[in-house]
């Protein structure tokens, strides 16, 4: 209900609603009944009120600030962007944001490991993705490979794309999926999406296979999970509408670090 209603935000009249209701199957006449009783109206009218003492008189609108360590459930607002705002404006409140924070008020984020139950569920449902393993060789996949770019970070992962991907992962529409090969070994899954339907689709069908993600942030949509074999991270961008879930291999990726510290203790010895 809540993706249709995100879908056909100009079509939200009750007979709009009775139909939505009755395209996921819900039980017409208790809806209908609930919906015309009005009864959560006294609720719906406190939250607007509560929104009016805060300044809020439309949509969209971003309180900007932070929180400090000794208050972390209060939010010390600096600025309010009403309205749809291009991304500069964005860009120099942020700015100006991290400019100003005392460094006192900075406080590290721990990530909470996954739970056991979870963790069985990505080293047994997730060495990889849609049957190619982490490590497969380039060379035993290239013909249904299209290559894209080459992302520099450690040393070079080649980014390509598949022939006929299916570009679906239950409801959610994807805009893209990148293979990344490093040393000529599948190393990681980069799946782009634009929307917030889109991300909750992706979100639920994630977390049903893979369990609840942990939510370093409670302020960002950012989920990770750290399975023995595989890490994941869930992010979706607001401001920008759109976001990504990135699948790795947590053994190559200790290779690439192990890499980066050698090719750095190297550029030390010499490069001074």
């Amino acid at each position: 209900m809540h993706s249709r209603l995100f879908e056909n935000q100009k079509a939200l009249d009750p007979a709009d609603l009775s139909k939505y209701a009755g395209d996921i199957k819900a039980d017409i006449p208790k809806f209908e009944q609930c919906l015309n009783s009005q009864k959560s109206m006294d609720d719906v009218n406190k939250e607007i009120a509560k929104g009016q003492d805060a300044g809020i008189n439309g949509v969209p609108i971003m309180f900007i600030g932070y929180t400090e360590s000794d208050k972390p459930d209060t939010i010390k607002i600096i600025k309010t962007i009403k309205g749809a705002q291009p991304y500069s404006v964005y860009k120099e409140t942020f700015d100006n944001l991290l400019s100003t924070i005392p460094p006192s008020t900075y406080r590290e984020t721990k990530v909470t490991p996954t739970p056991q139950s979870d963790l069985l569920a990505l080293k047994e449902g997730a060495g990889g993705f849609r049957g190619l393993k982490w490590g497969t060789e380039f060379s035993t996949v290239k013909d249904s490979m299209i290559y894209l770019k080459t992302d520099p970070s450690h040393g070079g992962i080649k980014k390509y794309s598949k022939k006929d991907d299916d570009l679906k992962i239950a409801g959610a529409t994807l805009e893209s999926i990148e293979y990344g090969f490093w040393q000529d070994k599948l190393c990681s899954v980069d799946i782009k999406f634009k929307g917030y339907v889109n991300f909750t689709s992706l979100k639920d069908a994630t977390f049903e296979k893979f369990g609840a993600g942990q939510k370093p942030n409670r302020f960002m949509e950012q989920y990770i999970w750290t399975g023995e074999i595989t890490g994941m991270i869930l992010e979706y961008k607001e401001i920008l509408n759109k976001g990504y879930l990135l699948m790795f291999s947590n053994e190559i990726n200790e290779q690439q670090k192990r890499a980066d510290a050698e090719k750095a203790k190297k550029g030390a010895n010499t490069g001074f």
